[in-house]
């Protein structure tokens, strides 16, 4: 683990700790004495595709997670940002409203995350037989399951990444059909328009647009993990209980 040494840390009871690092901005002195932005700084001590950063950093000897922890102190599960949190009652998660999947309305008090709806879910030994919903519209546990399948996406380390619309959007052409984005997706599942191969086309179009688009870069290698993440998590979640019975297999 990367020790910071170009940071003065007198008084660790203060009750506020200043911040002057800006997440692109060169301000953490390494060992040998350059200058480093916080990305690079977690990547000197191999925690460069890590989220949790205040794990990944020390000030004399203590993790910078540790300096900021108090009674309350919680992050969101996407984000890692802090602010107006919902915790789950199931488990210690918690999110933002709207980062959550699906979001959260301002008026649930008491509620689980979809982590551990899923959880009971896949503890129910009583499926639902042949859907008899049309054919375009998935079942309440279907879309659960796709749910939370982006709901992990998010949670990945390079899921804010593939977030947003991508900055190169204006430069899509061909061999580029559409361009799709997680945020797209989380809209689109959250209109409840998907079948479950349209969800799956999409969010594997992310991955497949990016590799495109980046084959001639190391940014390429970007989306890797998270793409054999989400494969591995889809071909676990959708094949759970008789899923072929409710009207589909895993692409």
């Amino acid at each position: 683990m990367a020790e910071i040494t170009g940071v003065e840390c007198e008084n660790f009871h203060l009750p506020v700790l200043p911040i002057t690092c800006g997440p692109s901005e060169k301000c953490i002195q390494n060992a040998q004495g350059q200058w480093v932005t916080p990305q690079e700084f977690e990547a000197e001590g191999q925690r460069g595709k890590s989220k949790r950063w205040r794990r990944s950093l020390r000030c004399r000897g203590q993790t910078l997670e540790h300096l900021l922890e108090g009674p309350d102190w919680k992050e969101c599960e996407v984000c890692r940002g802090q602010g107006e949190l919902l915790g789950c009652a199931s488990c210690d998660r918690a999110f933002h409203r709207d980062c959550h999947i699906p979001a959260v309305g301002a008026d649930r008090k008491l509620w689980s995350c979809t982590f551990c709806r899923m959880k009971e879910y896949s503890g129910n030994q009583q499926h639902l037989g042949k859907s008899q919903a049309p054919a375009r519209q998935m079942e309440p546990e279907v879309q659960l399951k796709c749910e939370l399948l982006l709901l992990k996406a998010y949670c990945h380390p390079q899921g804010s990444f593939f977030a947003g619309t991508p900055h190169n959007i204006r430069d899509y052409g061909e061999p580029f059909k559409e361009a799709m984005w997680l945020n797209l997706v989380k809209e689109r599942l959250a209109e409840k328009v998907y079948t479950v191969s349209w969800f799956v086309r999409d969010m594997r179009l992310i991955f497949r647009n990016h590799r495109e688009f980046h084959k001639d870069s190391d940014l390429g290698d970007v989306g890797l993990d998270l793409e054999t993440e989400f494969e591995k998590n889809l071909k676990e979640t959708l094949t759970l209980h008789g899923a072929s019975e409710n009207g589909f297999r895993v692409p």
